[in-house]
């Protein structure tokens, strides 16, 4: 389910990763409709027990430029499930 801070949209879902199967956990995401991509913060890693030197030592670092200026990232694959309101989820 979402819901709004202020004017900001905002949905939970379950995250998952292929690669580390034991580490999920529930993450908050802004909804931004501009993006092409969807950010875990350092926060939200840490809460679901990844270690990022550790788990992702191999990933090289990229940049991503935006709006607020840049950031640094690694890519990896991610499932997002979201719940629905009928008691189902969507993947």
């Amino acid at each position: 389910r979402g819901y709004f801070a202020g004017d900001a949209p905002f949905v939970a879902a379950s995250v998952s990763f292929r690669d580390l199967p034991a580490l999920t956990g529930e993450v908050e995401f802004l909804v931004d409709t501009g993006s092409a991509v969807s950010v875990l913060q350092f926060p939200d890693l840490e809460r679901l027990g990844i270690d990022v030197p550790r788990h992702f030592f191999d990933l090289p670092v990229e940049q991503h430029g935006g709006v607020g200026g840049t950031s640094r990232f690694l890519r990896t694959m991610a499932n997002l499930d979201f719940d629905e309101s009928t008691g189902g989820s969507i993947r």
